[in-house]
């Protein structure tokens, strides 16, 4: 279904958000370089907004250059570093994502995100200990987090 046209040739934030939902990438990164050109980002959110765009066009490198912006900038942030790790294994690279997980870790060590995706990703190589290790840390330092929860729930489908 073609979108609507954006009011006036006006094009916003909200314009890219509709353009990527309805899986019209190419349209929302062109809104989003405009957007950028004039406002670089500043919150996790918008950081983390153009990096899917990319991501979802394929570009690798250049997903990876704006998380990496976002991170210098909130180097606190879980979700950028977790979103970062998952565009290295997407590509390819498992070994940075991990890398790049455990850097979230240490960065923010008791949310849930990094520990869960590096044991995914972990699982999935058949390096079962190491994910093991993973979700069973995360449980012990954040027992009651929303990502200990989920560690539980990979653990529990975890091969034996």
């Amino acid at each position: 279904m073609p979108s609507a046209p954006c009011k006036g040739g006006g094009a916003n934030k909200e314009h890219s958000r509709i353009h990527y939902q309805q899986k019209e990438y190419a349209k929302a990164d062109e809104i989003v370089r405009r957007l950028i050109d004039a406002t670089p980002p500043r919150e996790a959110r918008d950081f983390l907004f153009v990096a899917r765009v990319k991501l979802a066009m394929q570009q690798y490198d250049s997903a990876i250059a704006v998380h990496t912006d976002g991170l210098k900038r909130l180097p606190k942030n879980c979700q950028l570093w977790q979103e970062l790790g998952t565009v290295y294994a997407t590509k390819g690279d498992a070994a940075t994502a991990l890398a790049t997980f455990d850097k979230g870790i240490a960065a923010v060590p008791k949310c849930g995100l990094n520990y869960n995706e590096a044991a995914r990703l972990l699982i999935n190589q058949n390096r079962i200990p190491e994910a093991k290790q993973k979700l069973d840390t995360l449980i012990q330092i954040a027992p009651l987090s929303d990502g200990a929860a989920i560690a539980k729930e990979i653990l529990a489908s975890m091969p034996k």
